[in-house]
């Protein structure tokens, strides 16, 4: 399983959130992606309103629902007895050192209520919640998931006559993991896994071979009719390109301003090309 982690330092304005930091105590990363800057009144290039009063309310008021799927909003906040937090009237611009109560949604479900003061001087502010699929994209991005590996029987660079099948098979990796960070409170990890089954085009103009589980290793002895071999015959000469593509699902775990979710991103696929080159052999008859 390969493990891969990578940090999205958000330049301009940093701040933190009340969650515990995600992450703490992990070991070194291997390389940063900068993302773009987040500062009041510039979207910071991650689809927040830009503008008088500021890209993200907690970075200096408005109202912020992003392309992300987050949609926070800031109230006053009414006393309670209980301790509860009751939100008031709703509030577009934010005033140092007063107390607010935010709501944030993602995908129109409440994920957090809180109460803090607002001064974008001092720790404790609420720090700008990422989308965990965006997150989890750029996580596969920097996983760069291997092409098949694909072998054939006979071998590359050998003799391949036509009309003889030829065995193709390729190992399946191990899943891989890959860390994206935006900053303490927003880290997300994708989990890469082969679907098991591998694509060849012959290169021919044939159909597509379908290839459970990579197909079955070619050995001395073994049947063309193996189950789950993957076989394919060329019935003229020549130099094929062969293609070979391999499906993965993804799913991600994120952890986001404290909260954690979970969920499914689209299939990846890679690929990979390699000649082959079939000969027709000459049959000389010898009298006796």
């Amino acid at each position: 399983m390969r493990l891969q982690r990578a940090v999205i330092a958000v330049a301009g304005m940093m701040v933190c959130c009340h969650a515990p930091a995600a992450g703490a105590g992990s070991p070194e990363t291997d390389g940063q992606i900068e993302v773009g800057i987040v500062v009041p009144g510039n979207d910071g290039g991650n689809g927040a309103p830009s503008g008088s009063g500021g890209a993200y309310p907690a970075l200096g008021g408005g109202r912020a629902t992003p392309d992300d799927g987050w949609d926070c909003r800031f109230y006053r906040p009414v006393d309670n007895d209980n301790g509860a937090i009751i939100r008031g009237e709703e509030v577009f611009d934010l005033v140092r050192d007063s107390n607010y109560a935010r709501y944030c949604s993602y995908h129109g479900v409440l994920r957090e209520a809180m109460i803090f003061t607002y001064n974008p001087n001092n720790p404790g502010q609420p720090t700008r919640p990422a989308d965990p699929e965006r997150l989890s994209r750029v996580a596969i991005d920097i996983a760069k998931l291997p092409g098949p590996d694909l072998t054939s029987a006979p071998p590359k660079g050998g003799i391949t006559p036509v009309n003889l099948p030829v065995w193709f098979w390729a190992d399946t990796p191990a899943p891989n993991v890959a860390t994206a960070r935006a900053d303490a409170n927003n880290v997300a990890t994708a989990t890469a896994t082969p679907t098991g089954t591998v694509a060849i085009d012959p290169g021919d103009g044939s159909a597509t071979v379908s290839c459970p589980g990579g197909g079955v290793p070619w050995a001395r002895g073994r049947a063309d009719t193996t189950p789950g071999a993957c076989l394919h015959t060329y019935l003229k000469p020549g130099s094929y390109t062969v293609t070979t593509t391999m499906t993965w699902s993804v799913r991600y775990e994120a952890t986001i301003i404290g909260l954690h979710l979970t969920g499914v991103l689209p299939d990846e696929t890679t690929r990979s090309t390699r000649t082959i080159s079939i000969t027709e052999l000459e049959t000389r008859l010898r009298p006796n």
